[in-house]
């Protein structure tokens, strides 16, 4: 027994990559999965941890997740599980993650019930599972190459709407739902011009006319008499920080009560019936 102890259980330590530890844990020390709350944040870092640890402790927290949902213990109506690079964590084929995959198949195709819907991202759709492929509501393709499009997975598409994914220019995007009759090709509401700046103090986020990169009594002046509504779909439909200004320009109606003129006086007080 001793035996055993030294060189199995001592080992297991060296070997969890800190999954496994001394001691007992406590219930505090787990991801929580009861009285969540709109805008709670939980931050599990992984980074450093071993693939095969990575792998138990993902699918450990979003299966407790996904249990504590359909019991009606979480506290949200409904959860995201967002998933990027699904050709590594649920491929079709092999994968090192086999305990992932296993449980954002069930997320995908249970989750919906329990309030949990699963967004996920991946380079290639036909190198993704099955199961989580095909419970997918709604597709959203960027260019795609042709031998891809050509891989069947995508279904019966026309010949021109082949070309036109196979061709997509950058910020657009082929979108896809069992509701729409048919393929629609749109365009990001927001340009990659407009990301604008982050701001390091008050915690704000970038607001739409910040990308302009004009200080905020510019910005007033600017807009003056343009509804917000259509500055957004100016700045929506440009392709250029130039191009929105002068539209927007175009557009500005000035309030006159704010402007004030200036001219030097011609009035002379020794001769004050000289009105030239």
């Amino acid at each position: 027994m001793w035996r055993l102890k030294r060189m199995l259980l001592a080992s297991v330590l060296g070997k969890s990559g800190g999954l496994v530890l001394h001691g007992s844990s406590r219930p505090g020390d787990d991801v929580p999965v009861s009285g969540w709350h709109h805008g709670q944040v939980v931050v599990v870092d992984i980074a450093g941890l071993p693939t095969d640890v990575q792998s138990v402790v993902i699918a450990r927290t979003t299966e407790r997740l996904l249990r504590s949902a359909e019991n009606g213990e979480l506290g949200v109506d409904h959860l995201v599980v967002v998933a990027d690079e699904l050709n590594s964590f649920a491929p079709a084929q092999g994968g090192e993650m086999a305990n992932v995959k296993k449980i954002l198949q069930r997320v995908a195709t249970q989750g919906r019930y329990a309030g949990i819907s699963l967004w996920g991202a991946g380079q290639k759709l036909s190198k993704i599972d099955e199961l989580v492929r095909d419970n997918a509501a709604t597709r959203a393709l960027g260019i795609t190459a042709d031998g891809e499009l050509a891989s069947g997975v995508y279904g019966r598409m026309p010949a021109g709407l082949l070309e036109r994914i196979a061709t997509l220019p950058k910020g657009y995007m082929a979108l896809s739902h069992y509701s729409f009759r048919s393929t629609l090709v749109v365009r990001f509401p927001r340009p990659a011009w407009r990301t604008g700046k982050a701001k390091t103090t008050g915690g704000s986020r970038p607001n739409s006319v910040s990308a302009l990169a004009l200080s905020d009594r510019s910005i007033e002046r600017l807009t003056e008499g343009v509804a917000p509504d259509l500055v957004e779909t100016v700045l929506a439909g440009s392709s250029s920080r130039e191009e929105a200004l002068a539209k927007i320009q175009d557009a500005r109606v000035p309030d006159m009560q704010k402007t004030a003129l200036h001219e030097p006086s011609s009035f002379d007080p020794v001769n004050p019936f000289d009105l030239d």
